[in-house]
Order: structure tokens, then sequence, then C-alpha cells
């Protein structure tokens, strides 16, 4: 395959996962670009458990990124679908592959504000067309206006990146002296600390210390791969979660039952096509000034012309009330688009319920919604799905991208169609209750020992840190390593892991930290400490 066309599809990939797919596609296409990337790559290049190994091994540095409010440290998808793919086209090594891509995506940080900001010009668009009773107009504005942007600064400079600067990197490399490619390689085999680090401060807590330990001993002292340590993680977590939480006060969640309202019905075509335009686009324009305003109002937009079919002014209202501040997890907060989907439908139908009151729900409900979602979404499913995908990849199994893709994908749909149905059959009482109740805190606090104990399998198989130091004592040498070994199995990458750890608790920021663990790495590998 031609460079040229390397380079293209890569670059649509980027641009696609980062702006044009549909969201419930990029928990996987962009949370987990460094291992799609390191596959596909792999395959173009005709070595796949080359890609495999890159993938997976990049991958482990951003498995504790999470994206709170539109906001990253490091964004993985430049580092992944640009990084990985320049990497591997240089031919460099794993742990030399993450230097490039991590600081690929510490460079995609400057770039996602800008997307956000140009975007809040389809905003302006989008009040216009709201005015006019336009449904039509909002769904352009939300799906197809953004991808504009995207393309401007996401696949031009990722084209030019991999066409361009592939072969200057290759070239960089090849003339670099054989220490500097060491001194790198070092550095590589520190920077899954980092996110594995970032990952433990979400979902760390003294009582849950345990689950970590259990995961670290049987990854060394059993040999068990993550995908058997997850199994027994799930178990554990059952049992957490029936024999130490508390019960709720008992009262249970309304069942989903048919509703009874006005002379207006929703049909549940209506019902679907609102659900799968916030799922699929609840985030396409995303932008500073309404975060996720546009979309929500593009998912209304069904309901809206079912319950006004040939009266302009009430679509123009209704278009009005929702192009306004929105910003929620996509998968729980998919029950708030419910919610409003079934006020909608008693409002046209002649109740008393103001557009006041229906933001006020919004408003209301979409923070501790997306608390939840983005704990339970990107700090556990997540975390422990790319646990398991990426134990498989690094054994040569090129099902572990493809077991992420489908499970977050499943996931995603599942959940969310449920918790649509549950906000418009239930409504806000039943949200309101599970809010309040014990039950959440307790299924979030089973699945934050489930992650913890995939994260300890992790520290122990996926930090690959030794030293090379020998102690000469007359005619007898002593590896420092295998000392090491034998007092406690992966104990350097433990150690690497708990300091770092420290820095991303104490509030250091992660640019900061990949500095001093370029220094660390480049100094020790210097002095013959680290290899």
């Amino acid at each position: 395959m031609s460079l040229l066309f390397h380079a293209v599809l890569m670059s649509f990939l980027a641009w696609m996962s980062k702006t044009g797919a549909p969201m419930w596609t990029k928990w996987s296409l962009a949370l987990g670009a460094p291992l799609i990337s390191g596959a596909l790559n792999g395959v173009i290049l005709g070595n796949l458990s080359y890609g495999l190994n890159m993938g997976a091994t990049v991958m482990l540095v951003y498995i504790g990124v999470t994206v709170i409010g539109g906001t990253v440290a490091s964004d993985v998808m430049l580092g992944g679908y640009l990084g990985v793919t320049m990497s591997m086209i240089a031919g460099v090594e794993p742990a030399v592959g993450i230097t490039v891509a991590s600081t690929l995506g510490l460079l995609g940080t400057l770039i996602s504000p800008v997307e956000k900001t140009l975007n809040t010009i389809w905003v302006a668009q989008a009040r216009r067309y709201a005015a006019k009773g336009d449904t039509r107009g909002i769904g352009f504005m939300n799906v197809v206006a953004p991808l504009l942007w995207g393309f401007l600064i996401y696949f031009i400079p990722g084209f030019i990146l991999i066409y361009f600067g592939s072969g200057t990197l290759d070239q960089i490399l090849n003339a670099a002296p054989m220490w500097v490619t060491k001194a790198l390689a070092a550095v590589g085999h520190l920077l899954p600390a980092l996110g594995l680090a970032m990952l433990m401060n979400l979902l760390y807590s003294g009582k849950l210390a345990a689950f970590f330990i259990i995961g670290f001993g049987a990854s060394v002292y059993l040999g068990l791969g993550v995908t058997p340590i997850a199994i027994f993680g799930v178990a554990l977590a059952m049992l957490h979660y029936f024999y130490t939480g508390k019960d709720d006060d008992g009262s249970p969640v309304p069942a989903a039952e048919e509703k009874k309202t006005g002379l207006i019905r929703l049909e549940k075509s209506d019902l679907n096509k609102s659900w799968l335009l916030w799922i699929c686009f609840g985030q396409q324009c995303y932008n500073f000034e309404i975060m996720q305003g546009v979309g929500f109002c593009h998912a209304m937009t069904p309901i809206i012309r079912r319950l006004y079919p040939d009266n302009a002014e009430k679509r123009r209202e209704a278009l009005e009330r929702h192009l306004v501040y929105y910003n929620t997890e996509n998968n729980f907060g998919a029950a708030i688009a419910g919610i409003a989907a079934s006020m909608e439908e008693e409002l046209a139908g002649g109740a008393e319920i103001s557009s006041a009151a229906i933001n006020s729900i919004k408003a209301a409900l979409m923070g501790p919604l997306a608390g939840i979602g983005d704990t339970v979404t990107q700090s556990l499913v997540k975390t422990v799905f790319l646990g398991i995908a990426c134990d498989m990849a690094l054994n040569g199994s090129a099902f572990g991208p493809i077991f992420f893709i489908i499970a977050m994908s499943a996931y995603a749909l599942i959940l969310s169609n449920r918790a649509f149905y549950l906000g418009y059959y239930s409504g806000k009482t039943s949200i309101l209750r599970l809010l309040s109740g014990g039950r959440m805190k307790q299924v979030t606090e089973a699945m934050s020992g489930l992650g913890l104990m995939v994260l300890g399998g992790l520290v122990a198989s996926s930090i690959a840190v030794s030293t090379p130091l020998t102690i000469t004592a007359g005619e007898t040498c002593v590896v420092l390593q295998d000392v090491l070994n034998a007092v406690l199995p992966g104990m350097l990458p433990l150690i690497a892991f708990l300091l770092i750890y420290r820095l991303v608790n104490k509030g250091v920021k992660p640019v900061r930290i990949i500095l001093i663990i370029f220094a660390a790495g480049v100094i020790g590998s210097l002095l013959g400490i680290l290899a």
C-alpha cells in the first residue's frame, strides 16, 4: 500500500473519530485510538504482531485518560492515530513509539479548544434556524457543519505529519546515537505508569486497596493475565456489592409502563429517532458557548416535528427552549432526553408546564448524571474492557481491538437506550430516587474494586521497568534485578507506579510529570540504572 493512501486513510480515521463518528463509536474509536490504530497499521504494513504490540503498549499510557467536561490532559486520538502510525512507518520499537505518541498527544490538547471555539459559529446559525422553526437546519448545523473544522484542524495536519513526517522521523532516529535510542526506550518503559497512576487517582479509596493488591499478586505470583484477573474481579465485586453495601430506602424504581398523556401522542419511532440522534450526534457540535446544546436540540427535533407538524410558532418556541447550555455524559444522560421528550408531550397535550420547568429539570440532572456517567463509563467500564483488550493484543491476539470496539459499542447503545426509556416512562421521580438512594453508590464502589484489581494486574505486567546493574564482589557477580525479583517480583514497576501516583495525587500537572519521567528515564539510562 502506498504511503499516500496510508496517510489519507489514517488521517481520515483521526478526523472521523474526533469529529464525524457517531458518539457511541467514539468510546472505542477515539478513547481506544492507539490500540485500534496499531492493529490497522499492522495489517497495512504486513506485520500484525508488531502493530498489536505497538498499539497495546501505547494504549497503556492513555488508559487513565478521561474526558471530563470536554477537557483532556492529553489527546488520545492524535497520539493514537498519528503518533502510532508515524512510529510504525519509521519502524521503531514500541517503547520509543510511546515517546512519539505522547508528544503528539500533548500537542493535541492545543487543538481541541480551537475546535470548540470555531463551533460557536454554528451555534449562531442554529439560532437563526430555530427562530424559523426549521428542524432540518438545526440538524445540518449539528451534524454536517462541524465536519468542516474537523477537516481543517485534524485531517490536513494529520496527513502532512504522516506523509512528510514519518520519513523524517525515520531519518532522525537512524542518525541518532545508540544512547539516544536507549534513553527514549527507558522513558517509554516508564510512561505507562502515568496512565495507570491517573486511573488509580480516580478509583482508589482506602477500603478498596485489597482489590489492587490481589490483582498485582495474581499477576506476579500466579502469572495470571488481565482477562482471568478481570473475571475473578467481577466475582469479588459482586460479593462486595451484596455483602458490604447498605441498601437504599427500599422503594423500587417504577417499572416502565404505558404512558397516558394528552391528545397528542408520540410514536415509538419518534422516540427511537430522538434517542439515536442523541447517542449518535449529541456531542457533534461541541462548543464553548452552549456545549452540547445544539446536539440536545437536534435530538428533540423528531419529538417537536411530531407534536407540532403544522405549527411553525410552536416549533420555534420548542427549538429555542432546548437551544441552551447543556452538558452531561452521553449514556446515563440519555435519561434526561427521555424526560424532556415526556414533558414536551405533556406540554403539547395541554399540561401546565413552562419552558423554565423543562430546562430546570435538565439543569438539575445533567451534573449528577455526568458525575456518575463519567466515573462508571470512563474510569471503570472502559478501563476493564481496555485492560482485557490490551492483554489480548500483547499476547498476539487480533481479537483484542475487535473485542474493545464491540464491548464499548454494546455498552453505550444498550445503556443509553434503557436510560432514555426509563426517563420517558418513569420520569424525573425515578431518576432522583436512584441518585439519592445508596444503590448507585454501591454499584460504583463495587465496580471501582473491579477496576483496581485489573489495575493491579496491569501495573505488574505493563510497566517494563528493570535495571541492568550488577554488583561484583571478587569472583561473584550479582544481578541486582534477580535480587529484587526474589524479594518481590515486579518491585521496580510497582515503585515507579507509586512514585508517579503520588505526583498525580498531589495535583502535579500531567505535562510536568511527563517532563519528570523524561528526565528520570534519560538520566537513569545514561547512568546505567534503568533499561
